[in-house]
């Protein structure tokens, strides 16, 4: 039986309204929803539609530039919010005008000023600091290997710094989850052969396949393989096997979450956080300027301090090129504390690994003594120019 080729318009207008609604990535659904609801707030307040009239730009502008101030001065249950913050919601109204009403709603000349005045007000960005070994080991030092909850946080603390994790891709974000989290299947690890094995002894390389990301929305997915550090407990392979091993031992099966505390409970974000915070204030450091993402920039700031290329940095933590020399602001000391106190002898050589290949050839530094034990000062900074090794890097442009 043939297939009738003649066009339904109730079919077709299904898949067009599905369409539309995809061009928004799910994880952005509920900061939308959120900005919508505030815009719903305001426009009743005011006594006016929250659809904005499709002919009328200046009446367009100015209720968008109201809602800017009504946002920016602090009338939201949040409180007051940042310049950028205020631009992205007001793209989230545009987007529900142009889905819903077929207008796409901007700002005047005169308005727009407004905006880049909030810009030039505010103070500086908040930014994040970043973990440092020595922050790490005190975590690991503090776990209770027989505690489910403390396996997975040492697992998941040092796979995120290792590999630069962002959370959405290994933890739960306010109670969800993204169809990229990283799951049992999704770790790999290898010996020295290349075969699978999950005997420390053994093991020698751990791989990360990456199904989709927060700026891989298309989930072409990559993926990404360390080595030992050469150190007890900071390392990748390690803590990807105590993963494995936790992940076993309550059910899981290679498509459940790596990070599962229990079957039905996936590590927090926010529990990670309030470890981050009482070791960065077991060191003196500022707890408030530290969250899940300092792990990324605190495994960031270690490679780049430790003379990896930049390039690679990029590649390794898949991110933008122009994000790269803003993960973390390095002070004057940053590499000879790194040298002196935060285990000069790890090696963090990333291997980075997709297909099809171009070949690259980048100078990374190896550790300097195999099988370094602990965390310990030594006489040359471990970014010096020797011992060097070629670390041959496979990647898609």
């Amino acid at each position: 039986q043939g297939v009738d080729p003649s066009p339904h318009p109730q079919d077709l207008l299904k898949h067009l309204v599905a369409l539309q609604q995809r061009s928004l990535a799910n994880s952005s659904r509920r900061q939308y929803r959120t900005t919508w609801g505030q815009w719903w707030t305001f426009c009743s307040q005011l006594g006016v539609s929250v659809w904005l009239p499709a002919n009328r730009p200046y009446s367009q502008s100015i209720r968008l530039t109201l809602f800017a101030v009504y946002c920016w001065v602090g009338r939201l249950p949040s409180g007051r919010i940042s310049a950028g913050s205020v631009r992205s919601k007001l793209s989230h109204i545009r987007w529900y005008h142009r889905l819903y009403a077929d207008c796409d709603p901007e700002l005047t000349p005169s308005h727009g000023l407004v905006l880049a005045g909030m810009q030039r007000v505010s103070g500086p960005p908040g930014t994040r600091e970043p973990v440092t070994f020595v922050m790490l080991q005190w975590i690991m030092d503090g776990l209770n290997p027989s505690t489910a909850l403390h396996r997975v946080i040492g697992g998941a603390a040092v796979l995120g710094f290792f590999f630069l994790l962002r959370s959405a891709e290994y933890l739960a974000v306010k109670d969800t989850r993204r169809n990229y989290t990283l799951q049992v299947g999704d770790v790999k690890i290898r010996d020295g052969n290349g075969r699978l094995t999950s005997i420390y002894s053994l093991a020698a390389t751990v791989n990360i396949t990456f199904r989709g990301s927060k700026n891989d929305q298309m989930g072409c997915g990559t993926t990404r393989r360390l080595g030992r550090s050469g150190h007890d407990t900071l390392c990748p392979v390690r803590a990807a096997l105590g993963l494995k091993h936790h992940a076993a031992t309550i059910g899981s099966t290679s498509d459940h979450m790596l990070c599962l505390v229990s079957r039905d409970q996936l590590l927090g974000a926010d529990t990670v956080t309030k470890v981050l915070r009482q070791a960065a204030a077991a060191m003196g450091a500022n707890s408030a300027k530290f969250s899940c993402h300092s792990l990324r920039c605190g495994g960031a700031t270690a490679l780049l301090s430790s003379g990896v290329d930049s390039t690679l940095v990029m590649l390794h933590g898949r991110l933008a090129l122009r994000c790269v020399s803003t993960v973390h602001s390095l002070q004057p000391t940053s590499r000879s504390e790194l040298s002196d106190a935060n285990g000069g002898g790890l090696n963090l050589k990333p291997i980075l690994a997709e297909d099809p290949p171009i070949l690259l050839g980048v100078h990374a530094p190896w550790r300097t003594s195999a099988g370094s034990s602990r965390l310990r000062p030594i006489s040359a900074p471990w970014f010096a120019p020797t011992p060097l090794s070629v670390c041959v890097c496979v990647f898609m442009l």
